[in-house]
């Protein structure tokens, strides 16, 4: 059964019909308002949930510290995953290791959580996502969102799945003094990984290959004994990958899954505007994904929620919002 439809099944309570149309055609990308979660979803199978909605019901019993994280899935095979619930009340160590921010696919900033856990179901602090902007196309899908959890610096996260080309995420905090930030990407266990310069290559299931590139000036690998849940009560190993970068009232941090299966060389740089650039030089910035048979240049509003040229974007400059495609 693949992994895509999994769901299927425990809604149902038994494995999906094999064969007949292509679950990605009937289930398109959306926006889930109410909770704040975006979904894309591409024809291949591959998806990602990115969460940008509120911390959880009144005192978030059940909630984790996971503001505008993400899991990803390419092909119908797991790959950026949560990493599940190791503990209720018998072992209160692994219970808050588990739902905080660092145990998932999101930033930290200056080692700090963005929301503090008191007891097994209650929090002494919590932190509210909200979205900024969502589309969806045919090319590409696009959200950004926010939370208020560091306080007085600022954390929007822009998610582009560009279908065919790759996901890429741009986080940007904003604020006071100096900023050290680390983005977490905990790995499925059958996704095995290795640093390759500014890159990180990942080795699936039936060889599959992908690349990680990142424009952080430090990746790493961190390998936990009890890092993963499959099922609540039960923790095996597990590895996430950390990137890091830092700078002095601004920190950009962008990361690239590519979506090809063979992987490749990959490398992602921030791309620096200037007069020549016209208007739009103060309200936004670029990131350039360079590999061995394509070049993407992107450019992303430094604020979302105040994108020039008007308040509509980017729904009128969707089209536009991949600047340059070269095959």
């Amino acid at each position: 059964m693949s992994r895509a439809r999994q769901a299927e099944y425990w809604i149902a309570g038994r494995p999906p019909e094999r064969g007949g149309e292509n679950p990605a055609s009937r289930w398109p990308s959306r926006l889930l308002a109410d909770s704040g979660y975006f979904v894309s979803r591409g024809a291949d199978g591959s998806q990602l949930i990115f969460d940008a909605g509120p911390h959880g019901f009144l005192n978030g019993g059940h909630a984790h510290a996971d503001a505008l994280s993400l899991v990803l899935g390419v092909r119908g095979e797991p790959v950026f995953i949560d990493p599940g619930t190791g503990s209720y009340t018998t072992d209160p160590a692994a219970r808050d290791r588990f739902r905080s921010s660092r145990m998932h696919n999101t930033l930290l900033l200056d080692g700090r959580e963005h929301a503090i856990p008191s007891g097994p179901f209650h929090w002494h602090s919590r932190a509210d996502a909200r979205l900024l902007i969502a589309r969806t196309g045919p090319e590409v899908d696009f959200a950004a969102g926010t939370h208020d959890g560091y306080a007085p610096h600022r954390h929007i996260r822009a998610v582009l799945a560009m279908h065919g080309v790759g996901w890429l995420i741009v986080d940007r905090v904003t604020g006071p003094g100096e900023i050290a930030a680390d983005t977490w990407w905990h790995l499925h266990p059958a996704w095995e990984p290795a640093v390759a310069g500014t890159r990180i290559e990942l080795r699936g299931p039936a060889d599959r290959r992908l690349t990680f590139a990142s424009t952080a000036s430090e990746l790493a690998i961190v390998e936990e004994a009890h890092g993963f849940a499959p099922v609540y009560g039960r923790l095996e190993r597990g590895a996430a990958i950390r990137a890091s970068a830092s700078g002095r009232e601004r920190c950009v941090l962008a990361s690239f899954v590519g979506a090809a299966a063979e992987g490749g060389r990959v490398e992602i740089v921030e791309l620096q505007c200037s007069a020549a650039d016209g208007p739009w030089v103060e309200s936004r910035f670029g990131i350039e994904i360079a590999g061995a048979q394509r070049q993407v240049s992107v450019w992303f509003p430094r604020d979302p929620a105040k994108a020039e040229p008007d308040q509509n974007w980017p729904q009128p400059c969707i089209e536009q919002l991949v600047t340059s495609c070269v095959e």
